[in-house]
């Protein structure tokens, strides 16, 4: 799920799936997220994501590698 807000106006947009357009090769916009004829942006949630991975000395993964 994605949030998104309006600049102009302040509305927000709750998506359960959106799709990602690059503009200018560093501007990523969602094209369903549209209020006032501008794209709205995405409200970032603190604590999500995948996580990361815990190296050992060493630089291994684990011990099997």
């Amino acid at each position: 799920m994605a949030n998104f807000k309006c600049e102009k106006c302040g509305s927000t947009l709750e998506l359960n799936s959106h799709t990602m357009k690059f503009i200018d090769d560093d501007i990523i916009v969602a094209p369903e997220a549209m209020c006032c004829d501008d794209y709205m942006i995405e409200i970032k949630e603190k604590g999500g994501g995948f996580g990361g991975i815990i190296k050992r000395p060493g630089g291994t993964v684990s011990k099997k590698f």
